[in-house]
């Protein structure tokens, strides 16, 4: 839930000292959270971590499709958009893909060892290879004058407007706009069910009814990697090569004509669901790999549905690009929360 909420806070705040500097704070944070993570020995302390952590990590979800926004041109928007969304929607399962492993093996204190370790990778390589992605006013010249390497390291206003509570609100006012909100509802739906609720009941659904420890747990999750990346290429690629078709035919650019191929993804969303449902609910307490076909299947559709929508969302508004990212990070993890502790509720009672 604060991965979804925390980017309203942070949009403001990049919108006026630029997304370089919040983005190195983004990592350097998580890095020492997760750090952190590895000594704790309760559980509230644990979820501390988590919570400031997630606080840390979470500007890429709001203000990542506005960075790709202000990069690439429409006809390849999709493209990397694609694997922007995939890589966010590749985080969940190949954590518990990797860190099973780790579990088994080692210890849990390992996983967040290695999360720390890689986001101080991350750290490093944003000094060496980043730079301010964020266009300056025009009433801001100074902001644009460059002298090198360090020079980016001098971080400077990008808006000379002082920053109010209103800032925080504005970019859910986007909600406001059918082509941003209607999509963005589709796509909450769907990843609720086709991703969150998949990668949810895994462990308890599949370790328990198989007997599977941790390592072989987080070797179901191969299914979902191998779906997401087979839907990216019909939804990326894919789908701006249609656009480029339906635009070179009528003589205008038509954001639409992207929902065509979203159909695709909703109907082998529902199918995958069914037949992990069906499979299961039909399975003895020997494994099989009848349900995870159906992951992958669901997980395909999830992954089109997703990246189809948004690319249709930003070239429709391009103006609100940023402001996109941000209520679907917020519309789709508040109810993929809310979905998942209802859940977990019900099978409490149950």
């Amino acid at each position: 839930m604060l991965l979804g909420i925390g980017p309203v806070f942070w949009k403001p705040i990049t919108a006026i000292y630029g997304r370089y500097p919040v983005f190195l704070f983004s990592v350097l944070g998580c890095a020492l959270c997760n750090l952190g993570g590895a000594f704790c020995t309760t559980y509230g302390a644990q979820m501390a971590t988590r919570v400031l952590a997630a606080i840390c990590i979470c500007p890429p979800l709001g203000i990542g499709s506005g960075v790709i926004t202000d990069l690439c041109e429409p006809q390849e928007r999709a493209q990397k958009l694609g694997w922007w969304v995939l890589l966010i929607t590749l985080g969940t399962p190949t954590g518990p893909f990797i860190m099973g492993f780790v579990c088994t093996r080692l210890s849990w204190h390992w996983v967040f060892y290695i999360l720390a370790i890689l986001n101080l990778v991350q750290f490093i390589l944003y000094i060496l290879l980043g730079d301010e992605t964020l266009p300056p006013k025009d009433d801001m010249p100074e902001v644009r004058a460059t002298n090198g390497f360090f020079d980016k390291f001098r971080f400077r206003r990008h808006d000379p407007r002082p920053l109010t509570m209103w800032a925080f609100i504005e970019p859910l006012s986007a909600s406001r706009l059918p082509r941003i909100m209607v999509p963005i509802i589709a796509q909450s739906i769907v990843f609720c069910y086709a991703n969150i609720a998949l990668i949810v009941e895994m462990p308890a659904v599949f370790g328990t009814k198989f007997n599977l420890n941790s390592e072989q747990v987080g070797l179901q999750f191969i299914a979902v990697i191998i779906g997401a990346l087979l839907g990216e290429q019909l939804a990326g690629p894919g789908s701006d090569w249609y656009l480029k078709r339906a635009n070179k035919e009528h003589g205008a650019n038509r954001p639409a004509k992207r929902l065509w191929l979203s159909y695709i993804g909703f109907a082998t969303s529902i199918a995958g669901l069914l037949v992990w449902g069906f499979q299961l609910d039909s399975a003895t307490s020997t494994w099989n790999i009848t349900p995870l076909v159906g992951v992958a299947i669901a997980s395909f559709g999830c992954q089109a549905v997703t990246t189809i929508l948004i690319a249709f969302s930003v070239d429709s508004h391009r103006e609100h690009a940023t402001d996109i990212g941000i209520c679907l990070s917020v519309y789709r993890q508040v109810f993929g929360f809310v979905s998942a502790a209802m859940k977990n509720v019900n099978i409490y009672i149950n």
